[in-house]
């Protein structure tokens, strides 16, 4: 794992076992599995300012750099930021945030014993993650989620990433709080997001499916990111079998935007671009669970 240098030891433990010399530098391993946005060139921190989450990126291939204020990177190419996808959704006369209509919505299925904490598990449980490898959250938002795996998962860098650096700031606020120091925050367009092929394993896709133009075209130019072998398991709006609620689901998507996946014609349609095996289940009328792995060798 790379290591972040903290200067000269100032306590009486060994070298090895010192945090201040063997302390995980998550930013650092995480620029190593992405690409400059404008160039897919190599990204190093600022080399007069080691350590300093606030540092600039720097491309070493096209020189572009890349700022980094409270520890968010901003990787946006020359086309500028990616039209924000919908953050808040309609629930009985007012707006929620992503994570609490889904719990919402749980209380109305037959998992309402389920908490959000008991769908990162099951998620989890579907990606069969080794610990200490890394993991690549897409949609990480305010940090709703992202604290519960950076607890579960202590030993892996999380690589978080969102399409607003503001939310972004305060994912970092919140795990800053709770002592988690393995993430890495990456503002990026979420629909093409510049990561390198092979980079991970194991990645978390949470509530940003139904918010792209295209969620098939999305996992189809993201299959070369995941190795044969590897996973993506991630939570999504879903369209429902239930003639009433699809017809209200219509109703939603006509007044707000909002795009319900037909889950299983999805996962058929997978299986011809790239992806070897798909599995969902709904845990609500609103919602899916779904875990998909990349084909190859």
């Amino acid at each position: 794992m790379i290591t972040k240098a903290l200067g000269p030891c100032q306590c009486d433990k060994s070298e090895r076992s010192c945090p201040a010399v063997s302390a995980p530098d998550p930013r650092t391993e995480a620029l190593t599995r992405l690409f400059c946005p404008d160039c897919q060139g190599m990204l190093v921190p600022s080399m007069d300012r080691p350590g300093d989450l606030r540092a600039p990126v720097n491309c070493l291939d096209c020189g572009a750099q890349y700022g980094a204020e409270r520890g968010a990177i901003e990787l946006h190419g020359r086309d500028g930021r990616p039209t924000s996808r919908i953050r808040e959704y309609p629930h009985q006369g007012k707006t929620l945030p992503f994570w609490e209509f889904y719990e919402q919505t749980l209380r109305l299925g037959a998992y309402r014993d389920t908490d959000l904490e008991d769908e990162v598990f099951a998620l989890l449980g579907w990606l069969d993650h080794d610990p200490g490898d890394p993991i690549l959250l897409v949609g990480a938002g305010r940090g709703e989620l992202l604290a519960t795996v950076a607890e579960a998962c202590p030993d892996s860098t999380i690589v978080a990433l969102d399409d607003s650096v503001d939310e972004l700031r305060i994912a970092r606020k919140r795990l800053t709080r709770q002592g988690s120091e393995n993430c890495a925050y990456i503002a990026c367009d979420l629909d093409r997001p510049p990561l390198r092929p092979g980079s991970f394993k194991v990645v978390l896709h949470f509530g940003v499916l139904h918010g792209l133009q295209n969620p098939l075209d999305h996992l189809r130019r993201f299959a070369p990111v995941v190795p044969p072998g590897g996973r993506v398991a991630g939570v999504a709006l879903a369209r429902s079998n239930l003639p009433r609620i699809a017809e209200a689901q219509q109703m939603m998507s006509a007044g707000t935007g909002l795009k319900w996946v037909p889950m299983q014609a999805f996962g058929t349609a997978l299986m011809k671009v790239g992806w070897r095996s798909f599995r969902h289940e709904q845990p609500s009328n609103w919602m899916a669970r779904f875990v998909a792995i990349r084909g190859g060798l």
